[in-house]
């Protein structure tokens, strides 16, 4: 497979689930290797990806906020970037959800289908009132966002 994938990008950014997985955490899924893993073996010099399935909504506003850390800071280290979008990721409010929803330009329909879904599991007019509660708070939530490979841009 890695031969059928040659990449050379510098970083690629996942938000599969349980993209980088490998050994024996993959038990049950469908190859012995993640998706993560692979891309790196494939020649890609960095893989962020995650150690188990994650939130569409956390997906989307880690990316925004990994690749505008990146570009805001082009000499920082990967695995640092990953670690100030996981704090900012912790910290996102539906305010700042929906600022970034309107900035990345996502369908209404789209994402008003993902808002009512986080809507069952955290309570909204809570997420709301405070900018101190945030949407991603909980550990399963932002702490699987993971850097492989290469970390220096």
């Amino acid at each position: 497979m890695t031969a059928a994938i040659r990449t050379q990008a510098d970083v690629i950014l996942l938000s599969a689930c349980e993209s980088n997985l490998n050994g024996q955490a993959t038990e049950g899924l469908l190859t012995p290797v993640g998706i993560g893993p692979t891309l790196a073996a494939a020649g890609a010099k960095t893989v962020v990806g995650t150690l188990w399935p994650c939130d569409g909504l956390a997906a989307l506003c880690f990316s925004f906020y990994f690749y505008t850390i990146s570009q805001a800071n082009p000499k920082l280290p990967w695995h640092q970037v990953a670690t100030q979008a996981r704090e900012k990721l912790r910290n996102t409010t539906y305010d700042k959800l929906d600022a970034i929803v309107e900035e990345v330009g996502i369908d209404g329909e789209c994402y008003k289908a993902m808002k009512e879904l986080k809507a069952e599991q955290i309570m909204y007019d809570a997420a709301t009132e405070t900018e101190a509660l945030g949407l991603f708070e909980p550990l399963q939530m932002w702490a699987g966002f993971t850097v492989l490979g290469k970390s220096l841009k």
